[in-house]
Parts: structure tokens; sequence; C-alpha cells
């Protein structure tokens, strides 16, 4: 009897393992917008960034989060761009493989998240946020950048590729 009640969670924690679903989609690209996507917990998060971005123009960065599922999903908005920018939630680096000083403020958070700091997406559904990448990073023209988002253990959301622009 003492075998079973050792054995039973390790066999619960394993068959829970093997039940577990990823799906990727294929990256797109097209000469405007650089995308890529992977879905993880059935939630698809996508960043956007035109390839080439002019000097005196605002660097938009998109972040698409899509819900394929037929239930409600929601996610933890926090270092994501779907709050205002209170956190260094990507890391980016120029041609020379050197970090992007990030400018932005850094808050502290209250754990465990309030309900309010969690988004929504309905079955079927999808939301999308920018924000100006100069507001909050120190960018330089001339330069050829490349974006991974970092923030995945605290949003929930996991995007593996990168993006990559080219600041005029």
């Amino acid at each position: 009897m003492k075998n079973l009640k050792l054995i039973l969670p390790f066999a619960v924690v394993a068959l829970a393992a093997c039940s577990q679903r990823v799906n990727t989609i294929k990256e797109q690209q097209n000469p405007d917008t650089t995308v890529t996507a992977v879905n993880t917990d059935s939630l698809t998060a996508v960043m956007k960034i035109k390839s080439t971005i002019n000097s005196g123009e605002p660097v938009l960065f998109g972040f698409d989060v899509q819900n394929p599922t037929t239930k409600p999903l929601r996610f933890l908005k926090w270092y994501t761009p779907f709050e205002a920018p209170m956190s260094k939630f990507l890391d980016i680096t120029n041609a020379q493989g050197e970090e992007v000083a990030y400018k932005g403020p850094m808050a502290k958070r209250v754990m465990p998240p309030p309900a309010d700091s969690y988004l929504e997406i309905k079955a079927g559904g999808k939301s999308f946020a920018e924000i100006d990448l100069l507001k909050v990073y120190d960018l330089k023209p001339g330069q050829q950048y490349t974006i991974s988002y970092n923030s995945a253990s605290v949003s929930g959301l996991k995007v593996s590729q990168q993006v990559s622009f080219r600041y005029e």
C-alpha cells in the first residue's frame, strides 16, 4: 500500500506531461513586416516590426496574441506591450551583438498579480498592442537591430524566434 502511495503521484505527473500540446506556426515575412510566432498553451504570441524604419519616424513594435481555441484564455500583461512601458521585456542587440540600453521605467510588482493584470482573449479572438521603441530604448540610426522577447516566464507567452529591422 505504501508503494502505491508513492507511485501514484509520479504516474499522474508523467501522464500530465504526455498530454501537453505544442503547435508551431510557420514564420511569415513580407517586404514591410517581419513576423515570427510560436504557439504555447494554445495562445499564439507574434512580434511585428517593419524591416526598415527611417530616422525621425517612430519605431513601432507590435505584439499580437491570438487564441485559436474554442475557449477563452488569459495571460499576464506585465512585461508585454499590453501595458504602458514599465519594464525591460525585450532584448535588443545591434549587428555587433551589443545590447541596446533600456531607458524606460522599471516597476516593482505586487505578488500575486491583481486580477486586472490579466488580459483575456476570447475563443478565436486576438488582441494587438504596439509601442514606440524609441521612447524606451537608446536606438541609433544607421544600425541593424535584432529583438528577442525575454519575459515568457512572467507573462506566460513564449516567442522563441527573433525579429530584425534596420533603423536608417
